[in-house]
């Protein structure tokens, strides 16, 4: 159905009550992991990563409802991102040494479900792409000499085109709802004009908000 206004819903998509609270906004389940085409032939909802198991099986149970799925932001954009965020997280906790451990299982797994049949399952296939993907461009930030002050300034930079992406296409497409992680919401409330902003309920508890 068509909204009476336009919204941007800020979430994080780890949740499943949090999808649920997202199904009770929109009308139907959306999946926070890529723009879908409903019914009329008209754009509903952009959201801006594929990521999440939840995310695909939510996609599966469109599939065959009229849903196109179709990406809010280039996946190079979000290659980048990710890869920022890991290279974070390895300095600051996991270590480098576990980074690089995980990203050549996470390898090898791909090419092993590539290679045998016997081994083929497309979300774990996805699930270790997306991993080993990321944390390639993240080991070679962390060689490169980057400190954490540094990675913060990537993030933001990165951020900022994400959100220039998203903002560009909703201007373009100018879809009805659009659901991204919490995290670029606000922002992207602010470079669309005519869209309110409404904040989930559960991200806002989890930030003591």
């Amino acid at each position: 159905r068509k909204y009476a206004e336009k919204k941007i819903i800020g979430l994080n998509h780890d949740n499943p009550d949090e999808i649920k609270w997202a199904k009770e906004q929109s009308g139907y389940i959306l999946p926070l992991a890529a723009g879908i085409q409903v019914g009329e032939g008209y754009r509903e909802a952009f959201v801006h990563g594929l990521s999440h198991k939840a995310d695909r099986a939510i996609i599966e149970y469109l599939r065959g409802k009229d849903v196109e799925i179709v990406p809010l932001v280039r996946e190079e954009l979000k290659v980048e991102n990710r890869a920022i965020v890991f290279a974070k997280g390895a300095l600051k906790h996991n270590g480098v040494d576990q980074l690089k451990e995980d990203c050549a299982y996470s390898s090898y797994k791909y090419e092993k479900h590539m290679r045998n049949k016997a081994f083929f399952d497309p979300a774990e296939m996805f699930q270790d792409k997306y991993f080993f993907t990321r944390a390639e461009k993240a080991i070679e930030l962390i060689e490169s000499g980057v400190t954490l002050d540094d990675l913060e300034k990537k993030l933001a930079e990165s951020d900022e085109k994400i959100v220039e992406c998203m903002s560009g296409k909703i201007h373009a497409i100018k879809p009805s709802l659009v659901i991204v992680h919490d995290s670029f919401a606000p922002k992207l409330a602010e470079e669309c004009h005519g869209y309110r902003l409404i904040r989930s309920p559960f991200v806002k508890e989890r930030k003591g908000e």
